[in-house]
């Protein structure tokens, strides 16, 4: 099993970079009439747009000496919830959306403020400088060796690209209350650490009983297999008696029963019957016919080589020496043949090679997932014929009862003549 993590953006999410705008305009622009909620709500009235100060500004902001110089505190309850975080055994991975000449300074800032060893960062290297695509990089390269339980971000165009990820909740930290339309099920939004804490806690105690529900699950399913093969067999002797029935009525003496009109709309309904009770049967048979409950063939018929018929008929189809003539390649047979043939250590990892083989995968998550849906298409390649069989026996016997009841009050009618 991967370990879990949470992916924190730092300037978004971690650091009140709201706070060295403040300074910066305090202190570089002598701005000393405006607050830290006029940066938060007003800043693009503040600057202008495209104005020498804007410009000005933004050079300020983006140098290495900004970050000593104009220091920013993190959100109230960060450092909370990542010391939570850590003492459950989450790895906390920050990004930091600056490249690598900056590593030293922000560094230093985050280790005045946080156990620094607990967390990894991650930087964009001078390549990827001008890279709009740098989070989502380190997110598929984090995502090969950890489960992702949490991204928490607070740019709303970065957030609606997590969603492509499959992490299975995304925090938008919205402390300053931005309005914000979700677009997926996996948002949160959050506008405190105490409840970004709380909802990723609840998240993975909920994933935990997921976990066993799925297995549950695939029991039920397991079990469902059994109980629609038993109404299968149901079908088919159900099936198997109308068929008799209405054949032995159609290939009885009809002028014994009545008038012309009473024969024909006897060979008309009896007939009805017959091919419905026979589509019954067939349908049934179908269903009730081996097939796979796994793997890219889930839900199909096993398949059967006409040439090796005459083995099976004698039971040599499993004995040494006669298997070469009855198997199929890619079977259960000729895989195990080819397992006998294997040296200690192989055999000890064939395990690893089956599933790969045949699910492409070894995460354990992966393959209970597999056997989960392949056993749920496996019932319903079941179901859709047992489905379709009790229809036309519905059928069969409601014209069966209508024909009954045409003999009989034929015969009244003859009586009282």
């Amino acid at each position: 099993m991967k370990n879990n993590c949470v992916i924190i953006d730092v300037e978004s999410a971690l650091i009140n970079v709201a706070e060295r705008k403040l300074k910066i305009l305090q202190t570089k622009f002598s701005l000393q009439n405006i607050d830290i909620n006029k940066v938060i709500h007003n800043f693009d009235e503040i600057m202008g747009k495209n104005t020498e100060m804007e410009k000005n500004f933004m050079e300020e902001y983006n140098s290495i000496d900004a970050i000593p110089i104009y220091p920013a505190s993190l959100f109230e309850g960060a450092k909370e919830a990542i010391m939570c975080f850590t003492n459950q055994e989450i790895k906390v991975i920050l990004m930091v959306e600056r490249i690598e000449s900056y590593k030293d300074v922000i560094i230093e800032e985050l280790s005045n403020k946080l156990n620094i060893n607990d967390v990894e960062i991650h930087f964009k290297t001078e390549q990827e400088g001008n890279s709009d695509n740098f989070k989502e990089k380190v997110i598929e390269n984090i995502s090969k060796d950890y489960n992702i339980v949490a991204y928490i971000g607070g740019k709303i165009e970065e957030i609606e690209k997590m969603t492509n990820h499959n992490i299975s909740t995304i925090v938008f930290f919205n402390p300053h209350k931005q309005f914000f339309k979700k677009s997926s099920i996996e948002i949160q939004i959050c506008t405190n650490w105490r409840d970004i804490e709380r909802i990723i806690k609840m998240n993975l105690e909920g994933d935990a009983e997921l976990y066993e529900l799925r297995k549950l699950m695939i029991s039920f399913y397991a079990r469902w297999l059994h109980d629609i093969d038993f109404k299968l067999s149901i079908c088919v002797a159900i099936a198997t008696i109308l068929c008799g029935l209405s054949g032995t009525i159609l290939c009885s003496n009809l002028r014994n029963i009545g008038g012309i009109f009473t024969v024909i709309f006897t060979v008309i309904l009896i007939s009805l019957v017959f091919i419905f009770s026979l589509l019954s049967l067939i349908f049934s048979i179908r269903g009730y016919t081996s097939i796979y409950t796994s793997g890219k063939n889930a839900g199909q018929t096993v398949k059967f080589r006409k040439k090796c018929w005459n083995k099976i008929k004698c039971g040599f189809a499993i004995l040494k020496g006669h298997v070469e003539q009855s198997k199929q390649k890619g079977d259960a047979i000729s895989i195990f043949e080819e397992f006998r043939q294997f040296d200690e250590i192989a055999k000890s990892s064939a395990h690893r090679k089956f599933f790969h083989d045949r699910y492409t995968s070894y995460d354990p998550d992966a393959l209970w997932n597999e056997r989960f849906f392949s056993i749920r298409a496996s019932n319903y390649s079941k179901i859709y014929s047992e489905k379709f069989a009790s229809i036309l026996l519905i059928w069969s016997i409601i014209i069966m009862g209508i024909w009954v009841i045409i003999i009989a009050v034929t015969y009244f009618i003859d009586l009282k003549v």
